[in-house]
């Protein structure tokens, strides 16, 4: 999957990049938005294919009840939001309508942690790793780049895990702003083994001493 993003792109973008691009490919890709289409960039798959996109409003779990009702189908669905309301709001639906079956739902979590500064403060999401990380059956992958995203959301959490079978649910929590320092271009992701870009001096000088 080769993503229209370069390395300074948002990882928001890559994502929707990435649904899009499955889209292409002939997976029966869905995608179902909060309110947040534009930010989110699933007005990439609207554009190209109206008919796989819905918008539930600003009701974050409802949009999580359509996402598993089109799951429980057989479809792939990407539910997309900001990541306080994906995991906070929506935490019940989360646990007990997609994770509890087992659906094959990606939640798109955007926003995370304190990257939502601009939108205040009751966008911050600092719980929502802990949050998602608790439930059972929940992959759960926070790529630091665009060019991150595309072997962790496209490769990786799609193509080759559904063609081995796998349709867990899973949890991907894109950036908000550009990545202040891009990796390198032949990153390659694994899941459950976490790429260490700086490490702070204070744990070098304390590491050194023991």
């Amino acid at each position: 999957m080769k993503l229209m993003s370069d390395n300074t792109a948002s990882t928001r973008r890559a994502a929707g990049e990435a649904i899009l691009e499955l889209a292409r490919e002939g997976l029966d890709v869905v995608a179902v938005s909060a309110d947040t289409s534009k930010s989110m960039f699933t007005t990439l798959l609207r554009e190209e294919y109206p008919e796989r996109f819905i918008d539930a409003g600003i009701a974050e779990q409802n949009m999580m009840m359509i996402a598993a009702g089109l799951a429980a189908t057989g479809k792939i669905a990407f539910a997309a939001s900001y990541s306080v309301f994906t995991s906070m709001r929506c935490c019940e639906q989360l646990r007990t309508f997609i994770a509890y079956p087992n659906l094959n739902v990606k939640i798109i979590a955007g926003i995370g942690g304190f990257s939502a500064g601009i939108e205040g403060v009751t966008h911050v999401a600092t719980e929502d790793l802990g949050i998602v990380r608790c439930i059972a059956n929940m992959t759960v992958l926070a790529p630091s780049t665009a060019l991150a995203d595309e072997p962790s959301l496209g490769a990786r959490l799609l193509r080759d895990r559904l063609l081995e079978g796998d349709l867990r649910p899973a949890d991907v929590r894109p950036d908000a702003e550009l990545p202040e320092h891009p990796v390198d271009q032949d990153l390659e992701m694994e899941l459950a083994h976490p790429r260490y870009q700086r490490l702070a001096r204070i744990l070098i000088d304390l590491h050194d001493e023991c």
